[in-house]
């Protein structure tokens, strides 16, 4: 969900915090919600939806290279990888991966890039995917846990 720069969410995520979104829901009389966004405010992180293409006949090793190798060295490093998904069809690996904010973003990858555990994979990754996707993602609402 895309919000707008001038949207109360949006503002709230910025440099005004929780007590602007309080204001604007308070006023219109929307408690629920009000206390559901402090908590929402309180555990704001960002996370990396990544969908790899896997090159044709490479998914099983490609499945066991990224537990046995990438996902060590990334939780190595402090970056949780939250869940992974393949396609019905087979053809996609998609992981999810966690970050207290997106600031910290660019000095965890070159730590991961840095690593001797990726240095050691060399280019097996690179090898398996045929195209890769990521997006970033704002978390906007409390999920169960």
């Amino acid at each position: 969900m895309e919000l707008a720069d001038s949207s109360p969410l949006r503002l709230a995520q910025n440099d005004r915090g929780a007590d602007w979104l309080t204001m604007i829901l308070m006023r219109t009389g929307e408690q629920s919600l009000k206390l559901k966004a402090l908590k929402i405010k309180e555990k704001t992180m960002v996370a990396q939806i990544r969908t790899y293409t896997i090159n044709k006949g490479m998914m099983d090793s490609w499945l066991e290279l990224f537990d046995k190798e990438i996902r060590p060295v990334h939780e190595g490093l402090g970056i949780p990888i939250v869940s992974t998904y393949v396609s019905a069809d087979g053809a996609d690996f998609v992981w999810i991966r966690t970050f207290a904010t997106a600031e910290e973003i660019p000095d965890k990858e070159a730590a991961y890039f840095a690593s001797d555990g990726r240095k050691a994979l060399g280019s097996k990754p690179t090898d398996h995917i045929a195209k890769m996707d990521v997006r970033l993602v704002e978390e906007v609402l409390q999920t169960a846990e």
